[in-house]
């Protein structure tokens, strides 16, 4: 396995509408080669197919997954700053995007 990604429906009343992309990981040693983009591809499609209409995920901000949603077209919504401890100790900044997917009806 190289890389993966999930879709988290969400199960609130209002919002069955949406999911949130969580845990796109590609393998150190293929980053760079196209796992990222064919993954999230994927996951847009999977997403259309479910009928869904808008996504929405975070990561670290500063971050090459930070720069790859703006690459595929994602819209950046914001940043909380100093929301998650990394590995080293040091706080980072945490960037939402959202992707509105048009109705195909």
């Amino acid at each position: 396995m190289v890389g993966a990604v999930q879709l988290d429906r969400s199960q609130a009343g209002n919002g069955r509408h949406r999911a949130e992309v969580r845990r796109l990981a590609v393998r150190a040693d293929r980053r760079g080669s196209g796992v990222g983009r064919a993954l999230m591809e994927a996951a847009v499609a999977e997403a259309r197919s479910l009928g869904l209409r808008l996504l929405w995920l975070s990561t670290h901000q500063g971050t090459e997954a930070d720069r790859i949603y703006a690459r595929l077209g994602w819209s950046r919504a914001g940043v909380i700053p100093d929301y998650a401890v990394l590995p080293s100790g040091d706080l980072a900044g945490n960037a939402f995007y959202f992707l509105r997917l048009p109705n195909s009806d």
